[in-house]
């Protein structure tokens, strides 16, 4: 009996060791921290730089403002965004002109001209790398992050962020304050959270929830005391109040910032582990799927099904596009074409790798022949290295390679697929 309590204590005892060994490991925030706390502000609003600026400013934090370069603000206010910028806060890209999809019976203020329904990809491409070289004239900064207006994604032939992940360190897309895995996160689909009326209990309730889970909350307000969608001065006071109470638990920094270390962080992952890269996670809850949605292929075949454009085959160009015509099934170049061995070959002596030229006509540079030749027997290359006497080169005649093809006759080749291949295919007999 005596034994039998001893086994059930032990066994108690050990509930909490084999629980902590089962739980994941916590993502290393900086100096120990338990969460990271993001804090972004859309569209370039006035009341942004009037209340939110200076608050952030008493406590101490840095910010991110995402900045729609088409508004008057922007403009108007040039001064005040660089003098934010100075101040260590992030001015991100927030495109030029906020295109939204227009459907949808709350979507009726979309102007028929920034309607992402209607806008190709590659125009949303273009104008967001745009916006880029205007962010880089206020703040001159060349790294970046996007916020995707509305949380659309989908232009009129495709997705148009995977045009732009090259361009940004991160992209925010999707809904959720909480990151619910470090080590799966997107950095291209970081998900956010815009409070709209919410209280300072709201808002620190979302920060003891990424304390909980040992990630990161990511706040996208708007209009802070005025414009829209506006949270109240108090509301956004309270919440960098209870954040400036508990630096020890959160690390309040940019977006950015927070993103550098947190791809740093995968990164190192990725190196211990072997070069075996979690998979990523992919929460487009927005758009409900849960995985990004595919354009349809726009390049020739073998590209038969809906598939992201970055894994079409790009179409050959130049000689590769000759060599794949029906005329030449085998993919075989020319003769003329193949590699040939230099003019320097073991069957020439060193001394005579000398173009030739007709004779009568006088050389136009200074050649190796003896009257030409410099006194005291001293090389044309610049080294110390005399060339050897006239005599004593080979008098056998160079043999010059002719530069067409085996066979050539007419404008063709004897070979009837190749010369098929050069008359039907004008770039084939440029040589391209």
């Amino acid at each position: 009996m005596r034994w039998a309590r001893v086994a059930a204590l032990a066994a108690l005892l050990a509930l909490p060791l084999a629980a902590a060994a089962a739980e994941p490991p916590r993502f290393a925030w900086p100096e120990g921290r338990r969460a990271a706390v993001s804090l972004a502000y859309d569209d370039a609003l006035d009341s942004q730089l009037d209340n939110a600026i200076p608050a952030l400013d008493r406590h101490g934090f840095k910010g991110s403002f995402y900045l729609q370069l088409s508004r008057p603000s922007v403009r108007e206010r040039l001064a005040d965004w660089r003098a934010a910028a100075r101040g260590g806060h992030e001015l991100g890209n927030h495109s030029l002109f906020h295109q939204c999809s227009g459907k949808g019976p709350d979507r009726d203020w979309v102007a028929p001209e920034h309607d992402l329904d209607a806008t190709p990809a590659s125009r949303m491409r273009d104008e967001v790398l745009l916006g880029n070289a205007m962010l880089h004239a206020i703040d001159g900064e060349t790294e970046r992050t996007y916020t995707v207006p509305c949380g659309d994604a989908m232009a009129a032939d495709g997705n148009y962020l995977d045009l732009l992940e090259p361009a940004f360190v991160a992209i925010k897309f999707g809904t959720g304050a909480v990151t619910p895995d470090m080590a799966a996160l997107d950095p291209y689909a970081v998900t956010v959270e815009a409070p709209v009326a919410a209280s300072a209990e709201d808002l620190i309730a979302h920060v003891e929830a990424a304390a909980r889970a040992g990630t990161m909350v990511n706040f996208t307000f708007h209009g802070i005391g005025g414009d829209y969608l506006s949270v109240s001065p108090e509301a956004h006071e309270g919440l960098l109040a209870y954040l400036d109470r508990h630096r020890d638990v959160y690390w309040v920094d940019s977006f950015i910032a927070i993103m550098r270390y947190v791809r740093e962080q995968q990164a190192r992952t990725s190196a211990d582990a072997g070069g075996r890269q979690a998979p990523r996670l992919r929460s487009r809850l927005s758009a409900g799927a849960a995985t990004r949605r595919t354009s349809a292929c726009d390049c020739p075949p073998p590209c038969v099904a809906p598939v992201p454009a970055r894994h079409c085959p790009r179409p050959a160009r130049g000689r590769r596009a000759c060599r794949r015509r029906p005329g030449n099934p085998r993919g075989s170049m020319p003769p003329a074409w193949r590699k040939r061995p230099s003019r320097g070959s073991a069957t020439r002596p060193v001394a005579s790798r000398r173009p030739t030229r007709p004779a009568g006509r006088p050389p136009a540079f200074p050649g190796p022949s003896a009257a030409v030749r410099p006194a005291g027997g001293a090389s044309w290359h610049g080294s110390d290295r005399p060339l050897p006497p006239v005599a004593s080169r080979s008098p056998r005649p160079t043999r010059r390679r002719s530069r067409r093809p085996f066979g050539w006759s007419g404008g063709t080749v004897a070979s009837g697929s190749w010369g098929a291949t050069r008359r039907k295919n004008p770039q084939c007999a440029r040589g391209m």
